[in-house]
Order: structure tokens, then C-alpha cells, then sequence
């Protein structure tokens, strides 16, 4: 996973974000973390351009997952896929573990994986990520 350079929110958050391309300008699989000014993990978004997207909020825990608009194709027909999620397309909500899963394979950072599976176990905890990873 590459990290981009975080981004400031006007409510005084700040996201972090993880991906990983399968080729340039094609992301594969993504993570968004948002986080408030005491470094507490507010929301999470889980992408993964062959399973679809989840996410996470302090507070709720996860979210209905969400396929693709496109499911089912080749891997050769994914140069030419467009993805887009389906408004009304809500996945049964075990998908969720398959997408994160698909995800968080590709993190080689314990830390932090060992802080998003306690959110994800106890969604109103509140994770904190340490100084390094934010």
C-alpha cells in the first residue's frame, strides 16, 4: 500500500489514505481513514475495486456494504471497467469481512492493523493512531 499525503478536512479533521494500483491511475484496493485533532479514528472506508466498498463509523460500527454496478468479469475485462457503486446494491453485510480482508492483506503495518481490527471489534472505542501513522 502507498500512502498519500493526508488531507485536511474543514471540520479540523484529517484523512490518511492507503492504496494500492494494479496499474497507474487504477486503484486496486484503498483505505481512508479519518481522524479528529486528537488522533482518534472517526471513520474508515474499505475499497476494493473487485469486491466493492464498506465503512466504518465511531459510534455505529460498519456499515451495509456495497457491490460494484459490474460484477463477475474476467480479469483481462477490468482494463476497460469503470466502476461504480450501486446506490440501492447493498451486499449481505458478511461481505464486509471479505472486503476489509482483501484490503488489509496488502498493509504491512501490525500497528495499525491491530488498531483498525479493535475499532471494527468495538466501534464505540475510541482507537487512537500513534504519532508514526498519522
Amino acid at each position: 500500500m502507498y500512502r498519500l499525503p493526508d488531507k485536511c478536512l474543514r471540520n479540523g479533521h484529517k484523512q490518511v489514505i492507503f492504496e494500492r494500483y494494479w496499474r497507474e491511475d487504477f486503484v486496486g484496493e484503498a483505505l481512508t481513514i479519518e481522524i479528529d485533532a486528537q488522533r482518534t479514528l472517526r471513520k474508515m472506508e474499505f475499497y476494493s475495486s473487485d469486491l466493492g466498498i464498506v465503512q466504518w463509523t465511531l459510534g455505529k460500527g460498519l456499515s451495509q456494504p456495497h457491490g460494484w454496478e459490474v460484477q463477475g468479469i474476467d480479469d483481462e475485462s477490468k482494463t476497460c471497467r469503470y466502476p461504480c457503486s450501486f446506490l440501492n446494491g447493498a451486499m449481505p453485510t458478511k461481505s464486509a469481512n471479505g472486503i476489509i480482508k482483501e484490503v488489509m492483506q496488502y498493509f504491512d503495518l501490525p500497528k495499525l492493523e491491530t488498531i483498525i481490527g479493535n475499532a471494527i471489534g468495538t466501534p464505540t472505542s475510541h482507537s487512537v493512531l500513534p504519532l508514526g501513522l498519522h
